[in-house]
Formats: structure tokens, sequence, C-alpha cells
């Protein structure tokens, strides 16, 4: 059971920011779930447990019973309703996270779940509130699940990367765009149908992703709150940064320099790109070629990245 336990807390340290949104969800779900053995073993009515549960840290449509229970804006997108609702979310979001993880920060893929869970849970506040269909339901109404969050992911994801592709079975590759387009018009339709709170709240995070990428190409990055919980995060878990080795170049001749960047440049795997993309970034590795391009992204927006720079960024989102 200790090595078990270990083993959990090394790759929760160790993992991407996808794998600990996954194992948190897990988690969360097992722990609910755990806890509900004691009612069954003295007879109590599951019910009874479950009402609890849903009181205190689903996220409720009354504005008065939020303003008791804040922390339920949050809470509410680690938890599920069941075990497929669980399942079909971690799938969704490690399909469309992985595809962030080679582009983003842990950071701001925390910063993207998060902004994108809360704007869906205040979509669903606002609608039921201040639709006329929806008069009369605020009091019982609720929405639990991390769907909004991860809807934020897929967009994200849609929005950074639109022409890479997923593949389905029977249908082939698809491009970001049209899956994420997809998504969207399904909750949109979805609405008027059933589980009208689910879906509005599935509206409210999609397009809190595409805003969160919408401004991180004009420089403005939404999870800089973050980083500090990040960088402490990062010095618990690596308290000695290990250092860089360093180069050492003799003086050699013309003919040998330039097979020396022609053979530098093929390691790096910048094969098809342009002479002046690949003298700028030959000496990086592909993880900080994709930061450099990104934090040109940041101070200069996506408009003016080279024609190579977005061809690597959008090739680099698609390796696995």
């Amino acid at each position: 059971m200790t090595t078990l336990w270990q083993d959990l807390k090394y790759n929760y340290q160790r993992g991407n920011s996808v794998i600990r949104l996954i194992m948190l969800n897990v988690a969360a779900h097992l722990g609910l779930n755990i806890l509900l053995l004691p009612f069954f073993l003295f007879g109590i009515s599951a019910e009874t447990y479950w009402a609890e549960v849903q009181n205190w840290l689903y996220l409720p449509a009354d504005a008065s019973k939020l303003l008791i229970r804040p922390w339920t804006l949050f809470s509410y997108m680690f938890l599920h309703s069941g075990i497929w609702h669980l399942l079909m979310n971690m799938l969704v979001l490690y399909w469309f996270g992985r595809l962030l993880n080679n582009l983003l920060k842990d950071r701001q893929i925390w910063g993207i779940y998060l902004s994108s869970g809360l704007s869906g849970g205040l979509f669903f506040l606002l609608s039921y509130n201040l639709f006329p269909a929806f008069y009369g339901q605020s009091s019982t109404a609720v929405i639990v699940g991390a769907s909004a969050g991860v809807m934020g992911v897929v967009l994200a994801a849609a929005a950074l990367t639109p022409k890479a592709s997923m593949r389905f079975i029977l249908i082939g590759n698809v491009q970001l765009q049209y899956v994420a387009l997809a998504f969207v018009l399904i909750d949109l339709v979805s609405v008027s149908l059933n589980n009208s709170g689910g879906h509005l709240a599935h509206l409210g995070g999609a397009a809190m992703g595409w805003l969160f990428i919408y401004l991180l190409r004009r420089g403005r990055d939404l999870s800089l709150p973050l980083n500090p919980l990040f960088e402490g995060r990062q010095a618990k878990v690596t308290p000695k940064s290990r250092p860089r080795p360093k180069m050492a170049y003799r003086k050699t001749e013309s003919s040998s320099m330039q097979a020396s960047a022609q053979s530098q440049t093929s390691n790096n795997n910048y094969g098809g790109y342009s002479r002046s993309f690949a003298q700028k970034y030959r000496h990086l590795s592909h993880q900080e070629c994709v930061d450099a391009i990104l934090d040109k992204i940041r101070s200069s927006g996506y408009d003016s990245l080279t024609k190579d720079e977005k061809t690597y960024l959008d090739e680099s989102s698609q390796k696995k």
C-alpha cells in the first residue's frame, strides 16, 4: 500500500497538468463513493448522503445558496454524477489536453481548465436567473461535472492549432476547428432538449477556452495569477535545478564550421524550414523552440510569427 501511494504521489508530481487534472477528478469521484460505505453498512439511505453532497458540493443556480457556499464554483468541476460521466469527460480531456501539453505551460493548462469551469458555472447561474424559460427552477437546479472545463480545453486546442487533426473511426482525420465546431453545435441544439443547465455550462466554458487563446496571442496571459503556485510547486519537486551542460567550441576552418552548422540543423529536425529559421533555432531543443515561439506570441502577438514558426507550432501540437 505504501508503494502504491508513493507511485501515485510520484506520478502526480512528475506528470503534466492533464495527468494531474485527471487524477484529481478520479480521486474526488472515488473518495465520495468510498465515504458512502458507512451509510450502507449502518443501513442509512444513500439518498440522504447524496442529498448532502449535492447540497454542499454541487453548484446551485440559486444565487442566495451560492453566497453561503462559494466554494461550489470550484468543487463542482471536479465531481461527477456517475462513472460514465467521469469516463467520457476524462477521455476528452486527455485527447485534447495532450495537444496543449506540447505547446503551453502547465500553469496555462490549469488556467484554461479553471477559468472555463468558472465561466461555465457563471453562465449557468446567470441563465437560470435571467431567462424566462427557467423561472421557478433556480431554487432546485444544480450542475456537476468537469464538462465546462473540458470544453474550454477543446476550444483552446482548436483555437491554438485549428488545422491540427484527430483521427476518428469510420471518418478518418478531422481538423480540430471542425471537431470543436461540432461540439459547440451539439450543445447549442441540446439546450432546449435536455440537461439545459449542463449544455449552457459547456457553452460558457467553450467561450472562455477560445477567449484564453485569443488573449494569449495578443500578449495577455490569464493564467499569470497562478504563477506563484506553480513556482512554489516546481521548487518543491525539484529543489536543485539541473545545470545546463556547457558547450565548448574550438576555432576551426570555415569549411568545418559550415559542416557543423549543417549537422546541427539536421540533428534538430529543422529540415524543410528556411535557412533563417534553422539558424535561429538550431541550438534549441524541441521544447525550448516551442517555448521561444510562444514567448514571441505573448510579447508581439500571433501575427508576428513567420510562416515557418506557425508551421512548426502546428506540427508540434500533433506530436505525442
